[in-house]
Protein backbone atom coordinates (compact mmCIF):
# COMPACT_ATOMS: atom_id res chain seq x y z
CA UNK A 1 0.00 0.00 0.00
CA UNK A 2 0.98 3.68 -0.81
CA UNK A 3 2.17 5.52 2.31
CA UNK A 4 -0.35 7.52 4.14
CA UNK A 5 1.25 11.18 3.37
CA UNK A 6 0.75 13.49 6.81
CA UNK A 7 1.47 17.56 7.00
CA UNK A 8 2.38 18.71 10.46
CA UNK A 9 2.68 22.64 10.81
CA UNK A 10 5.80 23.91 12.03
CA UNK A 11 5.16 25.72 15.71
CA UNK A 12 2.55 26.05 18.52
CA UNK A 13 0.52 23.11 16.57
CA UNK A 14 3.57 20.87 15.56
CA UNK A 15 4.25 20.62 19.46
CA UNK A 16 0.65 19.22 20.16
CA UNK A 17 0.26 16.87 17.24
CA UNK A 18 3.48 15.45 18.66
CA UNK A 19 2.71 14.94 21.75
CA UNK A 20 -0.96 13.03 20.54
CA UNK A 21 1.27 10.87 17.91
CA UNK A 22 3.56 10.41 20.51
CA UNK A 23 0.55 9.26 23.07
CA UNK A 24 -0.99 6.63 20.38
CA UNK A 25 2.68 5.29 19.83
CA UNK A 26 3.62 7.11 16.91
CA UNK A 27 6.80 8.56 17.25
CA UNK A 28 8.62 11.36 15.10
CA UNK A 29 12.00 12.59 15.12
CA UNK A 30 12.81 15.75 13.13
CA UNK A 31 16.79 16.13 12.10
CA UNK A 32 18.37 19.27 12.33
CA UNK A 33 17.45 21.90 8.97
CA UNK A 34 15.07 19.07 7.59
CA UNK A 35 11.49 19.00 6.93
CA UNK A 36 10.52 15.23 6.81
CA UNK A 37 10.62 13.34 10.16
CA UNK A 38 11.38 10.11 10.83
CA UNK A 39 8.99 7.79 12.39
CA UNK A 40 8.41 4.42 13.62
CA UNK A 41 5.45 3.88 10.95
CA UNK A 42 6.47 2.40 7.42
CA UNK A 43 2.76 2.75 6.03
CA UNK A 44 3.58 6.80 7.53
CA UNK A 45 5.40 9.78 5.44
CA UNK A 46 5.31 12.68 7.37
CA UNK A 47 6.49 16.23 6.17
CA UNK A 48 6.39 19.79 8.04
CA UNK A 49 5.34 22.89 6.97
CA UNK A 50 4.18 26.30 7.55
CA UNK A 51 0.83 26.64 9.28
CA UNK A 52 -1.15 28.76 6.77
CA UNK A 53 -0.41 25.77 3.54
CA UNK A 54 -1.09 23.24 5.29
CA UNK A 55 -5.08 23.33 3.87
CA UNK A 56 -3.84 24.82 0.28
CA UNK A 57 -1.67 21.72 0.08
CA UNK A 58 -4.56 19.37 0.91
CA UNK A 59 -7.41 21.12 -1.09
CA UNK A 60 -4.53 20.98 -4.30
CA UNK A 61 -4.00 16.95 -3.28
CA UNK A 62 -0.42 17.09 -2.58
CA UNK A 63 -0.90 14.62 1.03
CA UNK A 64 -3.35 13.06 2.48
CA UNK A 65 -3.98 14.55 5.70
CA UNK A 66 -3.04 17.56 7.91
CA UNK A 67 -3.12 19.50 11.01
CA UNK A 68 -4.18 23.23 10.98
CA UNK A 69 -6.33 25.66 12.63
CA UNK A 70 -9.72 26.11 11.22
CA UNK A 71 -8.98 29.54 10.69
CA UNK A 72 -6.18 28.88 7.86
CA UNK A 73 -8.66 26.59 6.02
CA UNK A 74 -11.38 29.62 5.36
CA UNK A 75 -8.78 31.91 5.18
CA UNK A 76 -6.87 30.11 2.10
CA UNK A 77 -11.29 29.87 0.87
CA UNK A 78 -10.72 25.86 0.78
CA UNK A 79 -12.89 25.08 3.44
CA UNK A 80 -15.54 23.13 0.81
CA UNK A 81 -12.10 21.64 -0.93
CA UNK A 82 -11.26 19.66 2.25
CA UNK A 83 -12.41 17.02 4.28
CA UNK A 84 -12.97 17.77 8.40
CA UNK A 85 -12.05 14.65 10.42
CA UNK A 86 -11.69 15.72 13.41
CA UNK A 87 -11.65 18.74 15.79
CA UNK A 88 -8.70 17.86 18.27
CA UNK A 89 -9.35 21.21 20.39
CA UNK A 90 -5.70 22.06 20.53
CA UNK A 91 -4.79 26.05 20.81
CA UNK A 92 -8.61 27.39 21.09
CA UNK A 93 -8.32 31.28 19.35
CA UNK A 94 -10.83 33.69 18.07
CA UNK A 95 -10.43 35.55 15.64
CA UNK A 96 -11.11 39.09 16.55
CA UNK A 97 -11.70 42.67 15.33
CA UNK A 98 -10.47 45.34 17.69
CA UNK A 99 -9.74 49.20 18.01
CA UNK A 100 -8.32 51.46 20.33
CA UNK A 101 -10.47 50.86 24.15
CA UNK A 102 -11.12 54.73 23.67
CA UNK A 103 -13.19 54.74 20.54
CA UNK A 104 -16.44 54.49 19.85
CA UNK A 105 -16.75 51.63 17.00
CA UNK A 106 -20.44 53.34 15.85
CA UNK A 107 -18.41 56.81 15.16
CA UNK A 108 -15.06 55.05 13.91
CA UNK A 109 -17.10 53.31 11.05
CA UNK A 110 -18.60 56.49 9.71
CA UNK A 111 -15.03 56.94 7.90
CA UNK A 112 -13.10 55.57 5.92
CA UNK A 113 -10.71 53.28 8.16
CA UNK A 114 -7.98 50.80 7.30
CA UNK A 115 -7.83 47.28 8.32
CA UNK A 116 -4.24 45.76 9.67
CA UNK A 117 -4.36 41.90 9.22
CA UNK A 118 -2.96 38.80 8.11
CA UNK A 119 -6.07 37.18 7.38
CA UNK A 120 -7.09 38.88 3.97
CA UNK A 121 -9.95 36.85 3.03
CA UNK A 122 -11.83 36.55 6.39
CA UNK A 123 -11.38 40.21 6.82
CA UNK A 124 -12.59 40.86 3.34
CA UNK A 125 -15.38 39.31 3.68
CA UNK A 126 -16.46 40.84 7.31
CA UNK A 127 -15.75 44.54 5.67
CA UNK A 128 -18.69 43.57 3.05
CA UNK A 129 -20.96 41.74 5.49
CA UNK A 130 -20.64 45.19 8.15
CA UNK A 131 -20.79 47.49 4.75
CA UNK A 132 -17.68 49.01 6.26
CA UNK A 133 -15.79 51.62 4.10
CA UNK A 134 -12.24 50.30 4.40
CA UNK A 135 -9.51 48.87 3.04
CA UNK A 136 -7.32 46.11 4.45
CA UNK A 137 -2.95 46.69 4.58
CA UNK A 138 -1.77 43.25 4.75
CA UNK A 139 0.24 42.68 8.03
CA UNK A 140 2.68 38.93 8.85
CA UNK A 141 2.43 37.92 12.12
CA UNK A 142 2.27 40.08 15.43
CA UNK A 143 -0.20 43.58 14.72
CA UNK A 144 -1.05 45.40 17.73
CA UNK A 145 1.52 47.71 16.81
CA UNK A 146 0.00 48.81 13.65
CA UNK A 147 -3.18 50.42 15.38
CA UNK A 148 -2.83 52.94 18.12
CA UNK A 149 -5.28 56.27 19.37
CA UNK A 150 -3.27 58.66 17.43
CA UNK A 151 -2.89 60.61 13.66
CA UNK A 152 0.06 58.43 12.85
CA UNK A 153 -1.81 55.03 13.39
CA UNK A 154 -1.11 52.95 10.22
CA UNK A 155 -4.85 51.20 11.04
CA UNK A 156 -7.62 52.16 13.24
CA UNK A 157 -9.16 48.59 13.03
CA UNK A 158 -7.15 45.20 13.71
CA UNK A 159 -8.47 41.87 12.60
CA UNK A 160 -6.31 39.25 14.51
CA UNK A 161 -6.25 35.54 16.49
CA UNK A 162 -6.65 36.19 20.44
CA UNK A 163 -6.77 33.36 22.60
CA UNK A 164 -7.21 34.84 26.20
CA UNK A 165 -6.92 38.54 24.81
CA UNK A 166 -4.26 39.76 27.37
CA UNK A 167 -1.60 40.79 24.24
CA UNK A 168 -4.69 43.18 22.99
CA UNK A 169 -4.99 44.27 26.14
CA UNK A 170 -1.58 44.92 27.04
CA UNK A 171 -1.77 47.39 23.75
CA UNK A 172 -5.08 49.22 24.75
CA UNK A 173 -6.80 47.58 22.65
CA UNK A 174 -11.07 46.46 22.83
CA UNK A 175 -12.72 43.64 20.64
CA UNK A 176 -15.44 44.29 18.90
CA UNK A 177 -16.63 41.89 17.23
CA UNK A 178 -15.42 38.09 16.30
CA UNK A 179 -15.52 36.87 13.47
CA UNK A 180 -15.29 32.76 13.90
CA UNK A 181 -13.96 30.55 16.28
CA UNK A 182 -10.65 27.94 15.56
CA UNK A 183 -8.76 25.59 16.79
CA UNK A 184 -6.35 23.01 15.67
CA UNK A 185 -8.33 20.18 13.41
CA UNK A 186 -7.55 16.77 11.51
CA UNK A 187 -8.01 17.43 7.78
CA UNK A 188 -7.80 14.79 4.82
CA UNK A 189 -8.19 15.73 1.25
CA UNK A 190 -11.40 14.68 -0.98
CA UNK A 191 -8.50 12.44 -2.91
CA UNK A 192 -7.75 9.90 0.33
CA UNK A 193 -11.23 9.55 1.22
CA UNK A 194 -12.14 8.49 -2.22
CA UNK A 195 -9.63 5.92 -1.61
CA UNK A 196 -11.09 2.91 0.47
CA UNK A 197 -7.69 1.78 2.27
CA UNK A 198 -6.29 5.50 2.88
CA UNK A 199 -9.95 5.83 4.15
CA UNK A 200 -9.71 3.31 6.29
CA UNK A 201 -6.31 4.50 7.67
CA UNK A 202 -7.52 8.00 8.32
CA UNK A 203 -10.61 6.85 10.47
CA UNK A 204 -8.20 4.42 12.14
CA UNK A 205 -5.85 7.36 13.37
CA UNK A 206 -9.10 9.63 14.23
CA UNK A 207 -10.15 6.67 16.38
CA UNK A 208 -6.59 6.37 17.79
CA UNK A 209 -6.89 10.20 18.64
CA UNK A 210 -10.50 9.98 19.81
CA UNK A 211 -9.22 7.39 22.62
CA UNK A 212 -6.15 9.67 23.84
CA UNK A 213 -8.08 12.82 23.83
CA UNK A 214 -10.74 11.28 26.02
CA UNK A 215 -8.40 9.49 28.05
CA UNK A 216 -6.87 12.86 28.79
CA UNK A 217 -10.04 14.73 29.54
CA UNK A 218 -10.84 12.03 32.49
Amino acid sequence: MEKLKILLAKGRIYESVYKLLSDVGISIYLPDRTYFPITNQEDLAFQVVKPQIVSNLLANERADIGFSGKDWVYENGVENDVVEIMDLGFDPVRIVAAIPDNIDFEKLLKHHVTIATEYQTLSKKWVEEKKIDGKIFRTWGTSEGFVQDNEDSIAQILIDNTSTGSSLRANRLKIVDTLMESSTRMYASKAAMADPEKKQKIMELKMLFETVLNARSR
